[in-house]
């Protein structure tokens, strides 16, 4: 018989990286009226990811990612964000959505509508889940 490790990530939303609501807000605004990206329905502003390993292995992956929304397409495919993630070996906790609307103002989502389900299966998968959080109505220049 054989010892099992498992090795648990920690994956995030999060949105608590060194850039500033200021500066968010000045790279949406960046991208508003562009000729440039006009058959995109989405346009990733940045993805960027932090990663925490520790000497036991453990490690905490830290996302910050900001999209701004071009057409009602892009906008439905940010309607609900999707995080999958197998429990026996991972962890997902969502920290916080923001969502930048076109005259400035933000709204930061409640967390606790946050829903946690297997995820669909096609094949086998052995308890993989998804945790997926609601976002709602958007709009083209929205930045989630």
């Amino acid at each position: 018989m054989y010892k099992k490790h498992l090795f648990f990530s920690l994956i995030l939303a999060v949105f608590t990286f060194s850039a500033s609501a200021q500066s968010i807000k000045e790279l949406i605004k960046k991208y508003d009226n562009s000729q440039e990206y006009k058959n995109y329905n989405l346009l990733l502003i940045f993805d960027s990811t932090k990663v925490d390993v520790h000497e036991t292995g453990l490690s905490y992956n830290n996302q910050h990612t900001l999209y701004k929304i071009l057409t009602y397409k892009g906008a439905n495919k940010l309607s609900n964000l999707q995080f999958d993630y197998d429990p026996q070996s991972a962890f997902v906790k969502i920290k916080k959505v923001v969502i930048y609307k076109k005259d400035g103002t933000q709204k930061q989502l409640e967390l606790n509508t946050t829903l946690d389900y297997p995820a669909p299966a096609h094949m086998i998968y052995w308890g993989a889940r998804q945790k997926i959080i609601v976002v709602g109505l958007l709009e083209p220049g929205y930045a989630v």
